[in-house]
Parts: C-alpha cells; sequence; structure tokens
C-alpha cells in the first residue's frame, strides 16, 4: 500500500511530489541523493533494469505491469486493461517475480529518499548515507531485446 500512495502522481505525499519539493531547498548533497534515487525509481519503471515483455499488441514495461496489477486486479477491476491482465498471464510466473522485484526496488528508492528527506532536515546523521544501488545484477532480470 506504501509504494501504491508514493507511487500515485495525485498524492501530496508521491515520490515526485517529494522530490520536487527537495530540489527547491536542495544543497549539494541533497541534489546528489535526489538524482541516484530519481534515476533509480525511473529505471526501474521503465525497465531498463528489469525484463519487458514483448506481445503482439505490444511491450509491457515494468510500469505497464504495475499499472495493470494495480488498477485491473488488484484495488480496481478496470475493463479496459482486463485484455493486458489476459496477455500477461502468459508470462507466468515471470510477471509475478517482475511485480515483486519492482515492488521491492520502488520501496529501496522509497528508503534513500527518506534518506535523503531525513538529511535536507537535519535529522539523523550528518552525512547522507542510503542504501546500496537498488540495480538487479543478474541476467535474469535484464531487459528484454
Amino acid at each position: 500500500m506504501a509504494v501504491r500512495l508514493a507511487y500515485m502522481e495525485s498524492e501530496k505525499g508521491s515520490f515526485s511530489a517529494i522530490c520536487r519539493l527537495l530540489h527547491s531547498v536542495a544543497d549539494q548533497n541533497v541534489a546528489d541523493g535526489l538524482a541516484r534515487v530519481e534515476k533509480d525509481w525511473a529505471d526501474n519503471l521503465s525497465g531498463r533494469r528489469l525484463v519487458q515483455f514483448r506481445t503482439e499488441h505490444g511491450t509491457y514495461s515494468p510500469r505497464m505491469v504495475f499499472d495493470t496489477w494495480l488498477y485491473a486486479q488488484t484495488f480496481h477491476q478496470d475493463a479496459k486493461r482486463q485484455g493486458a491482465v489476459a496477455e500477461l498471464r502468459e508470462f507466468e510466473p515471470m510477471g509475478s517475480v517482475t511485480l515483486q522485484v519492482l515492488v521491492r526496488q520502488l520501496a529501496i528508492a522509497i528508503l534513500n529518499l527518506d534518506a535523503v528527506l531525513r538529511y535536507a532536515l537535519g535529522l539523523g546523521q550528518r552525512d547522507l548515507k542510503m542504501a546500496p544501488e537498488s540495480g538487479i545484477s543478474t541476467g535474469l532480470f535484464r531487459p528484454a531485446v
């Protein structure tokens, strides 16, 4: 649920809203931390770090897999997205694994954004410390060609 709220652009506490706010008051350490967490977030959603699923109707990036899970299966039953659900079922269990890894990766980016926020507010440590880069290094999760 927390990842969903951070993911939704319309939320005042969304990942991108917090980043925009921090950019307005950033010193160099905060700016560097933001650059890293924003890149992690974007790379994981775009498919630069996780698999993409190619079908006869197009390619499903991790963002599209997540959107389908959120809006066609879990929180809503959007009729317009049921075709995507059917197409993605053909990739099971890899589709579910990708979804689980993506949520983990987004959670790491959220925790790292929290570290940047705490640093910017002067809470906690004097040095900005974040979790290791959230990229997946196994060949299994590299983008499809």
